[in-house]
This record gives structure tokens, C-alpha cells and sequence, in this order.
């Protein structure tokens, strides 16, 4: 049998674009359409039940520990 190096998956800059200063400003402005909108329709209960989800998350982690 030949030598053969092992096979070795592709680091995550050959699978994903890089973060370009247009991705970011349109995800900025996706979050804030979407915070505002959770805001005027709902009263801002969406983001309070992500933000509570969130710590409880972290709570659940706990990787500090």
C-alpha cells in the first residue's frame, strides 16, 4: 500500500464566507426590525421571553464553574 496523509477536513474559512462589514450592518439591521417589530406588536414580550431564555441558558451551562 502506498503512504497517504490523512484525510483532514477543511478549516471553517474554505466552507464559510468571511464576515464582510455588509453582513454584519444587514444582520444589525435584520435584529433591530426584528426587535421593533416584536416591540410594536406584541409589546416587547418576544424579547423578554429570549432574554430570560437566554440566561436560563447560561444558567444551565454554567461553564464558569
Amino acid at each position: 500500500m502506498r503512504d497517504r496523509a490523512p484525510f483532514r477536513f477543511p478549516g471553517p474559512q474554505a466552507i464559510l464566507p468571511a464576515m464582510t462589514n455588509t453582513i454584519a450592518i444587514g444582520l444589525a439591521v435584520v435584529l433591530a426590525a426584528a426587535i421593533a417589530a416584536d416591540q410594536f406588536a406584541f409589546g416587547g414580550v418576544g424579547t423578554v421571553w429570549v432574554g430570560r431564555a437566554f440566561v436560563g441558558l447560561v444558567d444551565w451551562i454554567a461553564f464558569w464553574h
